[in-house]
């Protein structure tokens, strides 16, 4: 490429011509002419592949592989290989002629791979396959080069960037793959920075109206968070001069998606957020002392002047985060009567903490990337698992991926870190798959507990098994970690025909002693009583002993007792037509086009989902499922971030035809101080002044103070939204609001 020590020529238009040069400066080690060639002939290469090609805005596509080669280069901070990677990116996935081999011919065997984890699946059969497929190519890649993944997440960092052009439709399938899968493991590897600034696009494109309404909130309170951040610099810049310390004080947001959620679950105001802006003290290390020794210094003189929470300080200076970071944190109490948290760390600490391991210089060293190369050992098992489906493995994924950690102890002293949440299961199968399914419980600080106890860091395991002890469907609720599920569904699939075998000798010895007849109608009873969807899946359960004996004689008789009344209903609705039958056959479901949910097809075709009671007026959406019944969501729901991910193909957008003569179901929360009368009053408003229907109602009052929730049926939300109000007026009642996504 290098011609008589002088650059290629750089082809193109004069603004394309101009963005790459804007690249060739940022590029690290291009202080050769060698080196600025090699970059110059892929941009060269990427340019006239993508000729004539434009993007949904109108302009040149040549443009996107530019800009995401530049987040490499000076967000991401990788080197020529990855800036080169980024170039052609594209390449591969939007030119039929252009093939893997002919980019390993002219770049060589890394940019190659590369390029190859970066090109989206494409021959599978259907779209959904396509898209779970290619998220598992992707993560695939983290155990053998984990530039495609930090590529990856710089090309969709960029797609959010230009998001505005899009249709709605795509704003939406593109912020849900975004919230679910990107900017978490953006996270994960440190990149914080650009994990906030994916989330925050996110919100922003998924749900505007939440999003603009936070965003009025900070503007509102902006002059009293910066007062009160003010008198703090004063006071401690006041004492820390007197150290001769170099440090300076920066203020981190948190992002505003992950404020709203706090905000949402656990019905808070932004005020109440301590973790809504930190305070980052950086401190440049002085070179004859240890960072983690000035850190405690700094600590010293800090919570001098301001009261630091009982219990709140974290060290993850001496044991690093799985992405990196390390910093002393503490919540202090600061003037306007709320804890904020701080965080103490070095220069060095601090580009970590906004970049992860990609602020290193050698990426690619193991002995500087020791700590990610633990976690990515640990689900390098999972990665090799080919015989998982696409979406069983990304789900599998995400229990790995998405949660914190604890830190517990083997009997020896020996550290493992899993999950938050992780029982004492996922502690047995994280040491051995034979010991976890042989696991009866444990000791946990010499304490014995049964298996499905959660731990806490600091714990101290030793696991105690018997060979009497099989695995139970049950487990699967009471663990978190991947490599748990695996073992005990591999060991499911592996004893179902002993389980069937079983299973039909227990349901035979049953009804034997009950000495009542077997036929089909009491079989299908059956099945819809344990929430069976076949014969098989019954015995199966029984043999596992997930259905115990026991529960199997009391429902045969409970579904042996059919009255009179019962059977002739049978027999009337065997005689008559079937309306979902006849009605399914004229529902059309095109994702492209908006779903209208009457009253018609409600619980008959179409399903109000649990998980989130979706009711008339809420921005909603329809899923259809494998099973063809279609399930409607809230578009906040997680379950919908999920499924736009996984699914988008199958998801619509919802209009509501409904009568005002439909209820659906909607929980409230109500707080506040107790008096007498108070109960009778709130329902009275429920009932009498808005007629609306309750389903439950519960209260606790502790030293004065109440909270309570109430299930109702309601028509819409508009009607839900003036119960609010009124109820927000009655004396007593502090706080009242519809309740979160279970």
């Amino acid at each position: 490429m290098e011609q008589n020590g002088e650059n290629i020529e750089i082809i193109g238009e004069d603004d394309v011509k101009a963005a790459f040069s804007e690249l060739l400066d940022l590029c690290p080690i291009c202080d050769s002419v060698e080196n600025q060639n090699r970059l110059i002939y892929a941009y060269n290469y990427a340019y006239e592949a993508h000729k004539g090609m434009l993007r949904k805005g109108g302009e040149q596509f040549i443009f996107h592989p530019i800009a995401v080669a530049k987040i490499v280069g000076k967000e991401v901070r990788l080197g020529l290989t990855s800036m080169i990677a980024a170039l052609l990116h594209d390449v591969v996935e939007d030119v039929e002629d252009i093939t893997i081999e002919d980019i390993e011919k002219e770049f060589g065997k890394k940019v190659a791979y590369i390029v190859d984890g970066l090109t989206k699946v494409q021959k599978v059969k259907d779209k959904h396959s396509a898209q779970l497929a290619t998220y598992r190519k992707v993560l695939m890649s983290l155990s053998e080069d984990v530039r495609v993944v930090l590529i990856k997440i710089s090309d969709r960092l960029h797609n959010m960037r230009t998001l505005a052009s899009m249709s709605d439709k795509n704003k939406i399938i593109k912020s849900a793959e975004t919230i679910h899968v990107y900017a978490p493991l953006a996270r994960k590897l440190g990149l914080n920075k650009i994990g906030r600034e994916l989330e925050d696009l996110s919100f922003e494109y998924h749900l505007p109206e939440e999003y603009h309404r936070l965003i009025k909130n900070i503007e509102d309170t902006e002059a009293k968070r910066e007062a009160v951040i003010r008198d703090f610099k004063d006071k401690i810049n006041s004492k820390l001069n007197l150290t001769g310390i170099d440090y300076e004080i920066q203020v981190i947001r948190k992002s505003l998606y992950a404020t709203w959620e706090i905000m949402r679950d656990k019905n808070l105001d932004l005020e109440d957020i301590n973790t809504f802006q930190t305070l980052r003290f950086i401190f440049k290390p002085k070179d004859n002392k240890a960072e983690r020794d000035q850190c405690y210094q700094l600590y010293v003189a800090i919570t001098s002047i301001f009261n630091p929470r009982t219990g709140s300080l974290r060290d993850t200076v001496a044991k690093p985060l799985e992405s990196g970071f390390e910093a002393l944190t503490v919540d202090l109490m600061l003037s306007d009567g709320h804890w904020k948290e701080i965080q103490i760390l070095s220069s060095r600490m601090s580009d970590i903490a906004e970049r992860g391991y990609s602020s290193k210089k050698k990426i690619g060293s193991k002995d500087e990337l020791s700590v990610r190369e633990q976690w990515l050992l640990r689900i390098k098992d999972q990665l090799v698992n080919v015989h998982q489906a696409d979406d069983e493995f990304f789900d599998n994924f995400k229990l790995t991926l998405y949660t914190s950690e604890v830190y517990v102890y083997t009997p020896g002293g020996d550290m493992i870190t899993l999950p938050k949440g992780a029982s004492v299961l996922d502690f047995a199968f994280h040491v051995h798959s034979d010991l976890g399914l042989s696991c009866a419980g444990a000791k946990v600080n010499k304490k014995i507990t049964n298996n499905i106890h959660v731990l806490e860091s600091g714990d101290q395991v030793e696991i105690l098994s018997s060979e009497s002890v099989k695995p139970r469907e049950i487990w699967l609720e009471h663990i978190v970690t991947a490599k748990a599920k695996q073992a005990i569904e591999h060991y499911f699939k592996k004893n179902k025909k002993q389980s069937l075998v079983d299973g039909e000798r227990i349901y035979a010895d049953v009804i034997s002693d009950l000495k009542v007849k077997s036929d089909e109608e009491l079989l299908n009873k059956l099945l819809k009583y344990f929430k069976c969807d076949s014969v098989e899946k019954l015995y199966i359960k029984l043999g596992q002993q997930y259905i115990t004996p026991a529960a199997l004689n009391k429902a045969v008789k409970s579904t042996s007792s059919s009255n009179f009344l019962q059977d002739i209903i049978g027999r009337i609705m065997k005689n008559s037509t079937s309306f979902t039958d006849e009605y399914q056959i004229s529902i059309i479901f095109d994702p492209k086009q908006n779903f209208a949910v009457d009253d018609r097809i409600l619980n008959e075709v179409c399903i109000i989902s649990e998980c989130c009671n979706p009711i008339p007026g809420d921005n909603a959406v329809a899923y259809k499922h494998s099973d063809s019944k279609i399930y409607i969501h809230r578009i906040e729901c997680n379950e919908n971030v999920r499924l736009n991910s996984h699914f988008k193909s199958s998801v619509a957008q919802v209009v509501w035809n409904v009568s005002n003569q439909s209820n659906f179901k909607a929980s409230i929360f109500i707080e506040g101080i107790d008096r007498k009368n108070l109960a009778l009053d709130i329902t009275s408003v429920i009932s009498r002044d808005m007629h609306v229907n309750m389903l439950s109602i519960s209260f606790a009052a502790d030293n004065g103070i109440y909270k309570g929730e109430i299930s109702l049926k309601v028509s819409d939300t508009g009607t839900l939204k003036t119960l609010i109000d009124k109820l927000k007026k009655i004396d007593g009642v502090n706080s009242v609001g519809r309740t979160n996504m279970q």
